[in-house]
């Protein structure tokens, strides 16, 4: 609202409140206010000399400066909290970052402590079934080795072979008298594990079968029988090729003639010495 005020000595009296507005062309008009009498604020501001008319113009101007002076003040006022508001949201986002990472620091601390204890649970369990196992007579041996079997047990029994035969041996070198307790277990061992001789085994078998299959009088009956013990016919031309269980490293030639005894015997040793595991 502007307001512009006269006395009766210097010249008429002017009181009018204009509100600007525009018009199609964008220009400033003040030919429309909500105060009585403002539709005769033209015919007043043309009594005016000259000098009204200035004082008039600056009073305007000054106004419409305060007017904008106060926009201004809002907009940097608005501004100034919507900086505010951001920098909250990035303390609240670093701050949330932050406890994100402790608790994952925490998670992976508990799950190698979770880890841990699963590792001390199962030796615990172990030892307790090791030990109630040789309360009762028994004992659980565990052997590992990454290598494929080529059949169930292959390589349990190898190992079992193995400690028969040791204990075997061990316990041929004892005196009784004077190793009594370690002939005593050794015994008793060799006595309650007759299963662990490797007579008994499957590879002791597979070699007698083997060793069948090459009496054949006749080459093709002889790899039909080849097949039964894991061998794979690679070639049946002149001097044919076996394979066992589908290794190439594994792969022999056998004789033209079943009547070559000779070769036939190589072939013998040569299948049983490096396919089976005999001790």
């Amino acid at each position: 609202m502007f307001m512009f005020n006269e006395s009766r000595e210097s010249g008429p009296a002017l009181q009018a409140a204009a509100t600007p507005c525009h018009n199609h062309e964008g220009k400033h008009l003040f030919l429309r206010s909500e105060c009585p009498g403002a539709e005769t604020l033209a015919q007043d501001i043309a009594c005016l000399g000259r000098s009204g008319r200035g004082l008039f113009a600056r009073s305007l101007a000054v106004r419409l400066q305060d007017s904008l002076a106060c926009l201004v003040r809002e907009e940097e006022k608005k501004v100034s909290e919507a900086d505010g508001k951001r920098q909250e949201a990035e303390e609240m986002s670093k701050l949330y970052e932050e406890d994100n990472n402790d608790l994952m620091e925490k998670n992976e601390q508990l799950e190698a402590e979770n880890s841990s204890l699963k590792s001390k649970c199962a030796s615990y369990e172990g030892h307790f079934s090791r030990t109630q196992s040789s309360r009762d007579g028994d004992m659980t041996i565990t052997i590992k080795c990454g290598i494929k079997e080529n059949f169930p047990a292959e390589i349990k029994e190898y190992f079992m072979g193995l400690l028969w035969e040791a204990a075997g041996k061990a316990k041929a070198n004892l005196d009784k008298e004077s190793y009594f307790r370690k002939f005593q277990v050794l015994e008793d061992f060799m006595q309650k594990n007759v299963g662990f001789n490797p007579e008994h085994s499957e590879a002791n078998k597979i070699a007698a079968k083997i060793e069948n299959a090459l009496k054949q009088d006749n080459t093709g009956r002889q790899l039909r029988s080849l097949e039964k013990c894991g061998f794979e016919i690679v070639s049946e031309q002149k001097h044919p090729k076996i394979r066992y269980h589908g290794d190439r490293r594994l792969q022999f030639s056998s004789p033209a003639t079943p009547g070559d005894w000779r070769s036939t015997k190589n072939l013998k040793r040569e299948l049983i010495n490096k396919c089976l595991l005999l001790t």
